[in-house]
């Protein structure tokens, strides 16, 4: 800013120059107004600048906004994309809808007694359920996660396992060897797992069985072995129609301990003797849920006696020659299972099995029971006849129906 003396001294020496007249009007109009459109064109010019950078700036922005939304236009096209190829391809596939879990009036009491809700009555109180039902709603709800799982899967798992005291009797001339009368402890696990997806029934058994029991009649030793199984069955099937499969079976069966004759020295069967190995090709129809009726006109039978030699154990008991170590052959069978459910706490497994070679036959039907008592605790009933003239035990006598029973109770749990 200029002081009062400054503006004093231009203003003198604009009069003297005046005054002199060293410069006419209409020049210092000229050059007054010369510096005035200068001074105006420097201030536009930096105006200018300033509003041309500003623009460029927004310029740049708006550019790189556009970028930003090309982008997201590009991954929402790519999104719609991916979308429409998996509902094709769902089509494709021609997918089913879930159908809902079934209603179990036991689970709705259990979810109901955990959040307490009071029902709308005022009058009442809020539900509670009994220790027993509490036990069939965690029952119920791990068959309902199970039955949901094999849904999405296609794969489905269940085993059991029992450990109880039991009552047993068996027929003097039993194949397999046992004491007439006994009080034993048993051990039994049982797994199931099947893959079964449109037309491709897979399903696989392993049971494992065993039992000590106390031998009153025998003065030779003071506990044997009473029951005595390891098995593996493994089953294919193809539906080709409705209820009706192609099927195809493999069987394998043997024993782990040694078992003797009552009051003698002799083994009747030994570690891994015998072996059962039966292949099967045939039809398989299941008409109801959880049974199976399956014809094998094809039925490969092999009995082998790994340790016989080694033990001494009788092999001619089994079928085979004496000197030899196996026997097979060829013969047709039907085998039919059946797992029914009368009520919740009485469930029943039967399994029918009929062999010939066409020469003789094989019938085993065995009949397993069990009475839950509540979820860790059951009893259990087996019934076995059994008729089998393919082969003979030296001294008894041809052709009679053998037969074995088992009481137990105890400890019983099962796993999904």
């Amino acid at each position: 800013m200029m002081s009062a003396q400054d503006s004093v001294r231009v203003y003198a020496d604009t009069f003297r120059m005046y005054e002199h007249q060293t410069i006419d009007d209409s020049d210092w109009l000229l050059q007054q107004l010369a510096s005035q459109a200068e001074q105006i064109y420097v201030k536009d010019s930096i105006q200018r600048d300033s509003l041309i950078m500003s623009l460029e700036e927004q310029q740049r922005d708006l550019w790189v906004q556009m970028m930003i939304w090309q982008d997201r236009l590009q991954h929402l096209n790519d999104s719609m994309q991916y979308l429409n190829d998996s509902i094709d391809q769902l089509h494709r596939l021609q997918l089913t809808r879930v159908p809902p879990p079934p209603t179990i009036d036991t689970l709705k009491l259990y979810l109901d007694s955990l959040s307490r809700e009071v029902v709308s009555d005022p009058h009442t109180t809020a539900v509670t359920l009994t220790p027993r039902q509490r036990d069939n709603a965690k029952d119920d709800l791990a068959e309902l996660k199970a039955s949901l799982k094999a849904q999405r899967t296609h794969w489905y798992k269940e085993g059991n396992i029992i450990m109880q005291f039991s009552q047993s009797y068996a027929s003097p001339n039993w194949y397999g060897g046992s004491s007439p009368l006994a009080f034993a402890l048993i051990a039994n696990f049982k797994e199931r797992i099947a893959y079964i997806n449109n037309n491709i029934a897979w399903e696989n058994n392993f049971y494992w069985r065993t039992g000590l029991s106390t031998t009153p009649s025998d003065s030779l030793r003071k506990y044997n072995v009473t029951d005595d199984l390891i098995r593996i069955n493994s089953k294919f099937g193809y539906k080709v129609f409705k209820s009706l499969y192609v099927s195809t079976s493999a069987d394998f069966q043997t024993t782990q301990w040694n078992q003797w004759k009552t009051n003698k020295r002799e083994l009747q069967s030994a570690f891994l003797t015998p072996i059962y190995f039966n292949l099967n090709v045939g039809i398989d129809y299941k008409p109801l849920e959880g049974l199976s009726i399956a014809v094998y006109p094809a039925n490969y039978k092999l009995v082998y006696a790994l340790n016989a030699r080694k033990s001494g154990v009788d092999v001619t008991a089994y079928g085979i020659k004496a000197g030899k170590d196996f026997m097979n052959e060829f013969g047709s069978s039907v085998r039919i299972n059946w797992h029914y459910k009368i009520i919740r706490e009485i469930v029943i497994d039967t399994e029918l099995y009929f062999y010939t070679n066409y020469k003789a036959v094989e019938i085993d039907w065995e009949i397993n029971a069990d009475f839950i008592i509540n979820r860790f605790l059951s009893a259990h009933v087996m019934l076995r006849p059994r008729f089998d003239n393919t082969k003979h035990v030296a001294g008894e006598p041809r052709d009679r129906i053998q037969f074995k029973d088992l009481l137990s109770i105890g400890f019983s749990h099962k796993f999904y």
